[in-house]
Order: C-alpha cells, then sequence, then structure tokens
C-alpha cells in the first residue's frame, strides 16, 4: 500500500486491523480514514520535504505532535533512519493501536506518549533533532508552542485552508502559514492541493 520502495513493514498493518476490529471497532471509520490515499499524499509530500532537509544526516531523534493513527508516519520513520521518536496523542485508543502499526521498527526507541502538546507543552522532552506536525489546523498557532526548542531544532508542519471537523486554525496562504509556525530559516515549503483543500508545509528552524 505505501509507495516507498524497498520498506516493509511485515504484519504491521495487519495487526492494526486485529486490533481496532477486536478492542475498539467504534473507531474504524477514523482508522480507515487514516490509510486514505489523501492522507498518503500529504505523508509522501512531508516524506519529500523531510529527504531535502535531512539529506545525509542519520540518528535522529523527534517529537511527533498529534499523529493520530499512526502507519503511514512510522514508515517514514524507519525510511529516515530515526533513532528515537516519541509520538504524542492523548487518545488512550491511539496508542494502543500505534504499538501495533509500529512494531516494524526494530531500530528505533518508540515511546507513545499520552500528553497534550499545547497544554502539557512544559513538560514535553526538548532535547530533539526535529519536531514533526501534521496537524496545525486543530490547534493554536505553533509559535505559541515551539518556545524551548534550540535553534538548530529543526521544525516540520503541515496546516489546512479549510473548515471541517477538527480543524480550528486555517490559514489563507503559505505565507500566512510560515507566520503562524515561528520558522524564521525557511528550508522548504510550499502548498499543495489535495483532494479539496490546500495543504501548507513549512520545514525550518528558528535560527536568525
Amino acid at each position: 500500500m505505501f509507495t516507498i520502495n524497498d520498506y516493509n513493514t511485515g504484519d504491521c498493518l495487519t495487526d492494526s486491523l486485529f486490533a481496532i476490529e477486536n478492542n475498539h471497532p467504534y473507531m474504524r471509520e477514523s482508522f480507515y480514514r487514516s490509510l486514505s490515499t489523501d492522507k498518503l499524499e500529504q505523508t509522501m509530500w512531508l516524506y519529500e520535504g523531510l529527504t531535502h532537509c535531512l539529506d545525509n544526516v542519520d540518528g535522529i531523534t523527534a517529537n511527533w505532535y498529534a499523529p493520530g493513527f499512526c502507519y503511514y508516519k512510522s514508515v517514514i520513520a524507519g525510511k529516515l533512519n530515526f533513532k528515537n521518536i516519541t509520538f504524542y496523542d492523548y487518545d488512550p485508543t491511539v496508542r494502543y493501536v500505534n504499538h501495533q502499526s509500529t512494531k516494524h521498527l526494530k531500530n528505533v526507541n518508540i515511546e507513545h506518549s499520552l500528553m497534550d502538546v499545547v497544554f502539557d507543552r512544559s513538560y514535553i522532552n526538548k532535547e530533539v533533532d526535529l519536531v514533526i506536525n501534521q496537524s496545525c489546523s486543530s490547534m493554536v498557532e505553533q509559535n505559541r508552542i515551539n518556545s524551548g526548542y534550540g535553534e538548530d531544532v529543526l521544525l516540520a508542519y503541515q496546516g489546512s485552508d479549510t473548515y471541517k471537523r477538527g480543524n480550528i486554525t486555517i490559514y489563507k496562504d503559505i505565507d500566512n502559514f510560515i507566520e503562524s509556525t515561528g520558522i524564521t530559516n525557511i528550508l522548504f515549503s510550499g502548498s499543495k492541493k489535495i483532494k479539496s483543500e490546500t495543504k501548507f508545509m513549512a520545514i525550518g528552524n528558528k535560527k536568525k
């Protein structure tokens, strides 16, 4: 299903489906939506940007904010040779299923943390190389919650121009989105039409 060459997740997707069906069938629709073609396209776009910005970098320590169900995201983590990754999501159902989705990451230290990245931000580990948030539109602007990270930490953010279920902060264009992120040194950015909405992406750091 995932279109990155030479990457095998084994039985992780099957095990995730069993976890949903046997333990949390009420989350079935949300899980299936996480495997949709638009989610795949958004995640592949992130992969493209990170590949551009992390060229020849190995052993990344990363925070991933509000990942939801993270099957596609885990493939990126494996393909880019992450060493340590913490998925921050306060839904215990998501954490249980994500344990199954990430089992293919044999050489990665993985933590699934039940924390709210907005209200619990002072407790989040800031000693990382990379922060990813594909859900910027579902929370307050990132420049309000990314304080504490060093200026060398790479920030990779995606947002939307569309009001829909879960979105509370939308952006009119890429410049408006970049301004909201707190990123001052842009290494990769752009807009992408995915189905009926426009997604924005900015990757960079806080160097002046």
